[in-house]
């Protein structure tokens, strides 16, 4: 495919270019006309020697001097000097595996969260939601930033576990599955007027 020196400048004016190695000298003939398309400020022009990657392209006007300038860079290999060779096949390979490896797979994972609406969850991620087993928590202090499932692990283990209210002790215990090893307990204080459950702690 040759190349093209394209620039947008004032109309009507009368335009060269010349194209650098980046040794300094110069690729091809100096000062090739760069004419413009009609009366639209757009120079276009295909040099007389095809451009190699790093070329320098200087636009001159007849009257200012120069105007602008640029560097040919194609795309070049990962070593940022090889060029990248387009290979047909290999490209549509290599986008076929990508399509059907990756995007496709992503677009499944994506259809089961969300159904294929894209905006409601679907019927499988909710289930797989609600099917989430609870556990029997390690003893210590609930997080004051439990996730919601340990959150709601919690109100589990005291609906369904051993619950003490000791008078003597002044707390309440809340067991683990068992019932011999404490999870975790809760000073308490009554006045006569107030009876106050204070935040759940660490067991003695």
């Amino acid at each position: 495919m040759a190349n093209e020196v394209n620039f947008g400048w004032t109309t009507g004016r009368t335009l060269t270019f010349t194209a650098y190695q980046p040794n300094g000298s110069a690729r091809g003939a100096a000062n090739q006309s760069l004419p413009e398309i009609g009366v639209t400020s757009y120079y276009t022009a295909t040099p007389s020697t095809t451009l190699v990657a790093l070329d320098c392209v200087i636009v001159k006007d007849s009257v200012i001097g120069i105007v602008g300038w640029g560097q040919y860079d194609p795309m070049r290999g990962t070593d940022g000097v090889s060029l990248v060779v387009p290979d047909a096949a290999g490209t549509a390979a290599t986008l076929h595996g990508i399509t059907d490896g990756k995007v496709d797979t992503a677009q499944v994972d994506l259809d089961t969260l969300t159904g294929t609406d894209g905006a409601t969850l679907s019927t499988a991620a909710i289930t797989a939601m609600w099917a989430k087993a609870m556990s029997d928590l390690d003893a210590g202090a609930p997080s004051a930033t439990a996730s919601a499932l340990t959150a709601l692990n919690y109100l589990y283990e005291y609906w369904r576990n051993k619950v003490v209210t000791d008078k003597t002790g002044a707390e309440i215990i809340v067991y683990k599955n068992g019932g011999s090893a404490k999870l975790c307990e809760s000073d308490i204080t009554d006045d006569g007027t107030l009876f106050t459950k204070n935040q759940f702690g660490a067991a003695d």
